[in-house]
């Protein structure tokens, strides 16, 4: 092996090389004259694809190698979506080269060792000259080789943090050639084992920029307040550079500006400390930011560079974290940066989406999961007011049992270098107000390095890290996915064991932890990582949050997580599949496992967003007495730039309005709101506080905040609001040719089949409305909760006990028949034959109404009870009342309103990526399908309201769907109606783990009697 690549090995394969030539890490700042001295990289590069290391084509570095032969490559981008390799999303390992059977751990299977090798020329212009020429990478995954005009610059690793390279003396006027040899795999990939897609590539923009040798490298603000006085200070620390340094702080708010001080720069460092009077505090609900401008001046020229900055205080006394000496509770969500077809190189747009749709769902904090992110991603959350969780990218998932990094010192400097650059590049930030020292990479010495170098450049926020097992080295005591009955343990201070079951698990993969009382009993607690969001997910979110709030030493949680990582795939028929593991070929896979947001990877909103928006509101509304109570969750804001309005119904129709202009109610307070005489007849009373005037992220009357509350009017049902044709009344007659009874009553008919125990016909005249029998239905399409321990060994899919359900269906028979009736009235009994129940169903005359009662008393617990059936396709909308708009289920329907709601069937379902049951709507009082001159409709008439899904295509092929675009956009609406379903779950990844009111018990009897009508309609 020649020299030149005896060198890439060593790089590669050293833990305790991270980079060479690399300049230091530092805050990224806004100098006034940069567009002018910066040429942009991104576009078309040529590039050549290597699947091993040793089959780089060597000299190709040279000005003059003849690349006429090799292709082109966008960058930024990854090179396995652009037809080189392939991609692996895995949740818990790492791909096959990474594996350690067979190899020293640490090791890279030289067989698989993909590299590609990028060039590019650009022009230099001749005024350059003299200037600090800085070339820098956003992001390279996983690590890079550089050279310029030939000649080697450096090396970096470190996937998410910018690499940058002083390269003023290899730079010439004129053509210069950039040249990057990318790593697929480096030891630094075992520091970067998280739950999102192995891709490689230069994946964000690259540039080259002209400095003036006099300015600074690096400003660092810090920027503190007391929380008494109000007065804020100010410290900035200036890294190298010549002349005379000035600061100047500008109010946005006012416009006025004041100089804060100036001082000669001298050696490596120079400290400029002010005070400034009366500073506006920053937080998450009120952002005010300065702009602070440094200006240098060297002889006759003048360097300007801008920040913003905010003035808060961040700390932990006691049990809770302060912000400005008050305590807050993070209403959080991790977040991956990610976009379905550029990746990690996600547009503005987008990224400012994400966290205005954060903001109006109120969620106030963000967990940077599981790396630093760009600058602008900050630069956002100062802006818009989030706090932020600043994580260092070390997650050694697939290894940490084996003490990677661990008391290994090979990976420390790895470690080191990863904290340190996340510090530097983010410690100037007002919303990062915690760092990070990884996730899920175990415990060691590594991580008593890992504080150490936080604490050397800041000590200004505390420090979490979840995997500290004894809490050492983390200021909170973290926790992932706590149960409720956990989340009372650690707020009543008892100690928290580990079951039975999880002691089983730690052996395998899992990571539970003990904790006495008396470790964490003099801190914060909370779940880094909690409520998981995969797909139809997110049950029971409210008591977590009740739980965050009723403990003074809960400081919140961070939801996983924000946005699905789907890879759009363009199909050829014009369609676009939203691909996930195992898509592309890859072996092994966590397949749907990136499938976890509560937003879709195009930023679309999951239904349980909603959920969260309403759970995770600032402001409690209770009613009682005549008055609306408000209680303020908020830590600084008085509710003085809302409005309250309110309004009676009944059964969805408005019968009164109004509205409050001053509701101001002082953080931590409550106020009572007094309301005129509601009328007796209404049904439900919904308030919200709607935005006064505009925000950043939210326009004139926006809804933050709301609660819906039940009256007394609404103690019977809702009418079904459909009225028989003259034509239609009158009484039923009824006759039966074999297995077949029917119930007639004008042109209207019923057609039961006492044999199969379904509903065969439904007629109207000469028009059949049902395409498929109504029957029994007693399973669902899996969520992905459903299947358990199938998540994690698919070969375990059968066992799946719910499976049992959906045989049983294929089993029901009818075993014997009663019929009862006087001439005018009739009921026809059928019992039930159900593999693992026993029940009835019968059908009755009531006036010009059909009654249809299902009885059914399970053995074993059921996935769900009640009816099922397809219609005709000339059906084609719904209307219901009961809660909505959106899907919603017994465990996730705080974030749904009860009212009257309307959708065209093709809207009823919500396309998850991997199709599983959908669609469901609770608390159901009536619902009407029409279209085509036709309605029928099912009310209830007597036990609790009733849940139903419609969708355009059967149950059947929505269980055998692997994707979303494989199911149809229109066809005839298949109707479940349903006694109840069980809930979602998502307390733990991949597992239903139901709350007890989300269950649906053996032995009890479900019972749903409706009142059937179909009719010609407008």
């Amino acid at each position: 092996m020649s020299a030149w690549r005896d060198t890439l090995r060593r790089d590669v394969e050293d833990p305790a090389t991270v980079g060479r030539g690399k300049l230091p890490a530092r805050a990224e700042t806004d100098w006034a004259d940069a567009a002018q001295w910066t040429v942009s990289l991104d576009g078309r590069w040529r590039f050549h694809w290597s699947p091993r290391r040793d089959q780089v084509p060597e000299g190709f570095e040279a000005p003059g190698y003849d690349d006429d032969g090799w292709g082109t490559i966008a960058v930024p981008g990854v090179w396995e979506l652009q037809g080189y390799g392939t991609p692996y999303y895995l949740g818990f390992g790492f791909p096959p080269s990474l594996g350690v059977r067979g190899r020293r751990l640490g090791t890279i299977d030289p067989a698989d060792s993909p590299t590609g090798a990028h060039r590019t020329w650009f022009q230099a212009p001749p005024d350059w000259a003299g200037r600090r020429v800085v070339l820098r990478f956003g992001a390279v995954k996983s690590a890079l080789h550089v050279w310029v005009n030939g000649t080697p610059v450096g090396y970096g690793e470190g996937s998410m943090t910018p690499a940058e390279f002083d390269v003023s003396d290899l730079v010439r006027p004129g053509a210069n050639l950039v040249a990057v040899l990318v790593h697929r795999y480096c030891t630094g990939s075992f520091l970067e084992g998280q739950d999102m897609w192995s891709l490689s590539g230069i994946t964000r923009g690259v540039t080259v920029t002209a400095e003036p040798a006099y300015a600074p490298w690096d400003v660092a603000v810090e920027a503190d307040r007391d929380p008494v006085g109000g007065d804020g200070t100010l410290a900035l620390t200036v890294t190298g550079g010549t002349g005379r340094c000035r600061a100047l702080l500008t109010d946005r708010r006012t416009g006025d500006t004041t100089e804060l001080g100036a001082a000669d720069l001298a050696g490596p460092r120079t400290l400029l400390r002010c005070t400034v009077v009366d500073a506006a505090p920053w937080s998450a609900e009120a952002p005010h930011l300065y702009d602070l401008t440094v200006e240098v001046t060297h002889g006759g020229d003048v360097w300007r560079a801008t920040r913003a900055v905010g003035f808060r205080r961040v700390e932990i006394v006691g049990t809770r974290i302060l912000v400005n000496g008050r305590p807050v509770v993070f209403h959080g969500v991790n977040r991956h940066d990610f976009h379905p077809r550029r990746i990690w190189d996600v547009p503005a747009q987008v990224r400012r989406q994400d966290f205005t749709m954060m903001k109006r769902a109120n969620i106030n904090a963000v967990r940077m999961s599981h790396y630093p992110n760009p600058t602008e991603v900050y630069r956002l959350c100062d802006e818009l007011g989030l706090y932020v969780m600043d994580e260092a990218e070390i997650e050694s998932h697939g290894v940490r049992r084996q003490g990677l990094p661990g008391d290994d010192p090979r990976w420390h400097a790895s470690v080191a270098d990863r904290i340190e650059r996340m510090v530097r590049r983010g410690r100037s930030h007002p919303s990062v107000v915690m760092w990070s020292l990884g996730n899920e990479a175990g415990d060691g010495t590594a991580f008593d390095l890992a504080r150490r170098t936080v604490r050397a450049l800041d000590r200004t926020r505390p420090v979490h890290y979840e995997g500290d097992t004894d809490l050492r080295n983390s200021d909170v005591l973290s926790v992932m996915y706590p149960t409720p009955d956990d989340e009372r343990v650690l707020g009543e201070r008892r100690d928290l064991r580990i079951t039975l079951v999880q002691r089983a698990l730690n052996v395998v993969a899992a990571d539970h932890k003990s904790f006495r009382a008396d470790q964490y009993a003099a801190r914060p607690v909370l779940a880094c990582e909690y409520a998981h969001s995969m797909e139809n997910s997110l049950g029971n979110l409210a008591e977590h949050v009740e739980n965050f709030h009723r403990y003074p030493n809960w400081a919140g949680g961070f939801i996983w997580d924000w946005v699905d990582q789907t890879i759009d795939v363009d199909l050829p028929d014009g369609r676009v599949r939203r691909a996930y593991g195992g898509d592309f070929g890859d072996r092994p896979s966590d397949r749907y496992f990136c499938a976890n947001g509560l937003v879709a990877a195009d930023r679309g909103p999951h239904p349980a967003l909603a959920e969260v928006a309403r759970v995770y509101q600032h402001v409690v509304f209770e009613h009682a007495d005549g008055r609306l109570r408000l209680r303020n969750r908020h830590t600084f804001d008085d509710l003085s730039g809302f409005v309250l309005r309110w309004q009676a119904d009944r059964h969805g129709e408005p019968l009164l309005r109004g509205e409050v202009a001053d509701v101001r109610t002082s953080p931590g307070e409550q106020r009572a709101v007094p309301l005129p005489d509601l009328p007796g007849d209404a049904t439900t009373l919904t308030a919200s506080l709607v935005h006064r005037t505009a925000t950043a992220w939210a326009e004139p009357g926006f809804e933050q905040a709301w609660a819906q509350f039940r009256l007394g009017g609404g103690s019977a049902p809702a009418p079904l609001p459909l009225v028989p044709a003259a034509e239609d009344a009158g009484g039923w007659e009824l006759s039966r040719t074999g297995r077949l009874i029917t119930l007639s009553c004008g042109r209207r008919s019923l057609t039961l089949d006492t044999a199969a125990a379904t509903i065969t016909g439904l007629r109207l005249g000469a028009r059949e409305l049902l395409a498929e029998p109504l029957r029994l239905n007693l399973w669902r399409a899996e969520t992905d909760n459903d299947r358990g321990w199938a998540n994690f060994k698919p070969a375990l899919a059968p066992l799946i006990p719910a499976r049992r359900w959906r045989r049983a269906m294929d089993r029901v028979r009818g075993r014997g028949v009663g019929v009862r009736g006087d001439g005018t009235d009739h009921e026809v009994v059928v019992r039930l034959a159900v593999p693992g129940a026993r029940g009835r169903l019968s059908v009755a005359t009531r006036g010009d109404e059909l009654l249809l009662t299902l009885d059914l008393v399970p053995r074993r617990a059921p996935v769900r009870v009640g009816w099922i059936g397809t219609f005709v396709p000339e059906l084609t909308d719904v209307d219901w009342y009961g809660r909505g708009p959106h899907e919603n289920h017994r465990d996730r329907n705080t974030g749904a309103r009860l009212g009257r709601w309307s959708a065209p069937v093709s809207r009823m379902p919500h396309g998850y990526a991997r199709p599983q049951e959908n669609g469901n709507r609770t608390d159901l009082d009536w619902l009407v399908l029409h279209g085509g001159g036709l309605a029928v409709g099912f009310g209830r008439v007597e036990g609790e309201p009733f849940e139903a899904s419609v969708r355009p295509y059967p149950q059947e092929l929505l269980a055998a769907a692997e994707h979303d675009d494989e199911l149809p956009v229109a066809g005839p609406p298949t109707l479940s109606l349903d006694v109840a379903q069980r809930g979602v779950g998502g307390d733990q990844p991949g597992e239903l783990a139901l709350r007890e009111y989300a269950r649906l018990p053996a032995g009890r009897r479900y019972r749903l009697a409706m009142a059937l009508h179909w009719q010609e309609s407008a």
